[in-house]
């Protein structure tokens, strides 16, 4: 029973927080192995022979397309990361 309602949160959490559009099951095979469910593959567009990355975070797990350049894929993400002035009263403080 606590285990239905660890998965009933995880499921609530990934459905509120990253805006999850489709959730399935995977079984661990003995050589440490594990089959994608086509669904989940059909969401990621990925084909055979493609690159997947398994993003770790304590116990969640989040599998990801490899993308083809990391600097393309990390484009804009420290765009104007901090208020305005900052760095102005940053440099002021060193003085």
């Amino acid at each position: 029973m606590a285990i239905l309602r660890a998965a009933a949160r995880a499921l609530l959490y990934f459905s509120a927080i990253c805006k999850v559009t489709l959730v399935v099951e995977a079984k661990l095979s003995s050589k440490n192995q594990i089959v994608v469910q086509k669904e989940a593959l059909d969401a990621l567009k990925a084909k055979p022979g493609d690159h997947l990355l398994l993003v770790v975070r304590e116990e969640t797990v989040i599998l990801l397309n490899k993308p083809k350049k990391y600097s393309l894929a990390i484009r804009g993400l420290a765009r104007k990361p901090y208020p305005k002035r900052h760095l102005k009263k940053e440099r002021d403080s060193w003085r």
